[in-house]
């Protein structure tokens, strides 16, 4: 693993204190899944999957998510596409062959997780990366890869740490209750990115940093107003301009607190 590691992000001076600001959550449906894909490939976390007759990109929302696809997410959103591309993969598991579109990732991410204290793998030799990740797994693993620590396997006492996601503000209890209710079963491919997004969304780096501002998306949009109103006490101000993002994910506060997406 040594030539993997000189290429791999390193994560050991940007742990953690926990400050979490509760990002913004959603209900668990078709819309907000391809929205939250939508955003992810923006921010070249995911690709899709061809092209929809729509012209939408087709992400396969409903079909299963493989452990070899969650980890390559998960090495994307730390900002180690390249390591996991360019780098010599080294044979980790028996099962994941050098020639694999997906080995590389493998690597990296054992090489991310052993940093942290993480086996990717279902056990010392065995990888599976075809087999489905369950809901479990990807929280459990989401919570490990922000540094966060959880007390037991993904096979056990799923409610504890489940509800250690809810009290740390990275899920919401009603997703909660929507997406965990079979905590066992296949995710699909729309619920783990939308749990991702809620991790990858949480500023809990050090400085108020999410991974997203930290690895893959750390210059802000640019706001530039054709104007500047008076000061008003008017229930309703129009402000015309325009805003300039390199990733194409820009949003913005309202004083009211509300957050409204610009395209």
């Amino acid at each position: 693993m040594k030539a993997v590691k000189k290429t791999a992000v390193t994560l050991l001076g940007l742990l953690l204190f926990i400050t979490l600001a509760t990002p913004v959550h959603a209900v668990i449906t078709e819309a907000t899944a391809f929205e939250t894909a939508s955003k992810m490939y923006q921010l070249g976390i995911l690709q899709g999957k061809g092209t929809l007759p729509s012209g939408d990109i087709d992400f396969d929302l409903g079909s299963n998510l493989t452990r070899a696809e969650f980890f390559t997410t998960i090495v994307r959103a730390f900002g180690a596409e390249q390591a996991a591309r360019f780098s010599k993969p080294v044979a980790s598991f028996a099962d994941v062959s050098d020639d694999t579109w997906y080995s590389g990732y493998v690597a990296v991410a054992q090489s991310l997780g052993e940093q942290l204290g993480i086996n990717i793998g279902k056990d010392a030799d065995t990888f599976d990366p075809n087999a489905p990740v369950t809901k479990a797994e990807a929280l459990y693993f989401m919570l490990l890869f922000l540094g966060i620590s959880v007390d037991s396997a993904p096979e056990k006492k799923h409610e504890a740490w489940i509800q250690q996601a809810v009290e740390l503000g990275i899920i919401s209890e009603q997703d909660a209750e929507v997406a965990f209710r079979m905590p066992d079963a296949p995710a699909t491919r729309g619920e783990a990115f939308i749990f991702l997004d809620f991790g990858y969304s949480a500023k809990i780096l050090e400085g108020g940093q999410s991974l997203y501002t930290s690895f893959v998306d750390s210059v802000p949009p640019v706001l530039t107003l054709d104007s500047y109103p008076d000061v008003t006490t008017a229930s309703e101000v129009r402000l015309t301009g325009s805003i300039r993002d390199n990733k194409g994910v820009a949003a913005f506060a309202i004083s009211d607190g509300t957050l409204r997406t610009l395209s």
